[in-house]
């Protein structure tokens, strides 16, 4: 009777679990539930947001990333393993809710002084990009692009706040704060530097991302896209503007199409069917890339890498 009673007891339990993303309410069940889990360190959503943090805390504190590598912020569902990470973490980072819907929630969980959300920050506010270029936007999306770590000024604004968050909760910890937070500052500037001069060869090919993720990159930079195909690459792309770019690519001539790993190669083939335009890719996730110090200045060499490589190939591969 009692393996039982067990049983439906775990039963029970699953089936909540299961409704967490159809019922707010089942996030106070997980906090009363969990009510003794300690707090050891910096939870953030996706991975390049994990190579900032990774470079501040370094020494200090560990951090973990709530995204699988191949996951897509923009459809996420978070799961209870998500929520609890959460609900644990000394500090939560997080873009904010336009990109991130699946964190609101959950978020409620930590106090805010224990949260970093990029988007409110004034001073990141201030070189936010607004959504208007690509041909199959969708007006009731965030008026702003969100792809914000890809913008090296937006990742040292970044790393100081996550330095004064950290200096805040562990007082402590300032002489490696010092020391980390001066390391990052000179390799970004370092990196941003090479990468700026490594560009030049390549700043007059016409080319199209799939997905606007790269805007923030590319305006640093000031490489200049034909324009991109979609602001979400989860959202279906409707017959009438696929015509629209399928002519578009063609008529411009353009160098190279430019896709992430996880996007479906069906809508491609469909894009670029008969017209003989190379199709490469781009990672704005840094999926390969280990967490530690020096993930950050890897990330951005290896973006800038990628569009050096296959744009200087253009349509002679």
């Amino acid at each position: 009777m009692k393996v039982m009673n067990c049983i439906k007891e775990k039963l029970f339990f699953l089936k909540i679990m299961n409704m967490l993303n159809k019922n707010k309410y089942i996030i106070i069940f997980i906090f009363f539930i969990f009510p003794k889990i300690t707090f050891s360190n910096i939870i953030v959503s996706i991975r390049p947001i994990g190579f900032i943090a990774a470079a501040i805390a370094d020494g200090i504190m560990p951090v973990e990333v709530l995204l699988s590598k191949n996951a897509s912020p923009h459809s996420y569902h978070i799961k209870p393993s998500d929520i609890l990470k959460i609900k644990k973490s000394n500090i939560l980072i997080w873009v904010g809710p336009e990109l991130e819907h699946f964190i609101v929630q959950a978020s409620s969980l930590i106090s805010k002084e224990k949260q970093i959300i990029i988007s409110q920050y004034n001073e990141v506010i201030s070189f936010l990009i607004k959504n208007n270029t690509c041909l199959n936007t969708n007006k009731k999306l965030e008026s702003y692009n969100m792809h914000v770590w890809l913008s090296p000024d937006i990742a040292y604004v970044l790393s100081k706040i996550i330095y004064e968050k950290i200096l805040y909760l562990i007082p402590n910890s300032k002489n490696q704060l010092d020391i980390n937070i001066k390391n990052f500052h000179n390799n970004l500037l370092k990196v941003s530097n090479l990468i700026d001069k490594n560009l030049d060869n390549i700043k007059n090919k016409k080319y199209y991302v799939f997905h606007d993720a790269y805007s923030y990159f590319e305006k640093y930079f000031n490489l200049t896209p034909s324009g991109c195909f979609t602001i979400n690459p989860d959202a279906s792309i409707g017959a009438y503007t696929l015509n629209i770019i399928k002519k578009k690519i063609i008529t411009e001539k353009i160098d190279c199409i430019f896709i992430e790993p996880s996007m479906q190669s069906k809508i491609i083939i469909r894009i670029i069917k008969n017209a003989n335009i190379p199709v490469k890719i781009l990672d704005p996730l840094g999926q390969n890339i280990s967490l530690d110090k020096n993930s950050y200045i890897k990330f951005l060499s290896t973006i800038s890498n990628q569009y050096i490589y296959h744009l200087s190939q253009g349509n002679n591969k």
